[in-house]
């Protein structure tokens, strides 16, 4: 597949997602055993697992798909052998949804990355950096016991050891500007995004930590496609204590790590 033909069906899945065809572009663009890695990680193989999934989501969750609006897309030839072409696009969507009791309001960006093989996408993953969302019911804040049979982990580059406290207080991934929230999660994908994403020189790390008070899910991330919280995703006004370092994780590949940052640059976390 030449670059030609390749923007030439790039223009066409364009226009069939912000005409909310995204259907069509599945069964015209991505290969049988397509796999699919949303932002929490969860892993979809196989198209037709995928035609389910859409299903679910447009016939069942969804109430209204406002907007679906191409922000950037770039193009690469894949440093990997196993695919051709990386392609990098950053949409910005605006739907509401509904999910038991729930009704949440969403607009965020979505960065999806597609790995393109002899003319189709063979790989892509999505992650959802959040502009604003509103949700009902919101979760009650968590107590440290309730969580002792929990495992927590906090992506950083700083070099600590176990007993030290990670205080709020630090500039986030997305500004300058200080937070009040200390962030952690109870998934390890969550986690690594804090390692690669995290301010500062020196490898990325990933802790097990134990927060010493309440916690609350983090807004940023919580409700960004799905309700709920998938990432498991939490912040709090609290320090956190290290447990130990967490050393048997895999990082992403640079071009995903570019596109998130891409992604966030600019964005003001929600730290009320």
């Amino acid at each position: 597949m030449t670059l030609e033909e390749l923007q030439s069906k790039l223009q066409d899945i364009n226009y069939l997602v912000v005409t909310f065809q995204t259907s069509v572009a599945l069964e015209k663009y991505y290969a049988e055993e397509i796999v699919m890695i949303e932002g929490d990680g969860t892993v979809t193989t196989g198209k037709e697992a995928c035609r389910q999934g859409r299903a679910v989501f447009f016939n069942e969750m969804l109430v209204e798909f406002r907007e679906s609006r191409l922000i950037s897309q770039n193009i690469a030839v894949s440093a990997d052998h196993a695919y051709d072409y990386v392609v990098v696009s950053n949409w910005y969507n605006d739907f509401t949804i509904r999910y038991g009791e729930q009704t949440i309001d969403n607009k965020s960006n979505q960065l999806s990355i597609g790995y393109w093989k002899d003319g189709l996408v063979v790989r892509e993953s999505y992650n959802y950096p959040v502009v604003s969302m509103t949700v009902s019911n919101p979760a009650a804040p968590s107590m440290p016991s309730d969580t002792r049979s929990r495992r927590f982990y906090h992506g950083t580059r700083a070099d600590l050891k176990p007993g030290d406290l990670i205080q709020p207080g630090y500039s986030s991934n997305y500004t300058e500007r200080r937070s009040p929230w200390v962030y952690f999660s109870e998934t390890l994908h969550a986690a690594t995004w804090g390692a690669e994403l995290a301010k500062g020189e020196g490898s990325g790390r990933i802790y097990l930590v134990e927060p010493t008070g309440s916690f609350m899910d983090d807004p940023n991330l919580t409700d960004k496609k799905y309700p709920g919280n998938p990432t498991k995703s939490y912040r709090s006004l609290e320090p956190l204590r290290v447990v130990g370092e967490y050393l048997d994780w895999q990082g992403h590949s640079p071009e995903e790590i570019q596109a998130m940052k891409d992604g966030i640059a600019g964005l003001e976390p929600i730290d009320d």
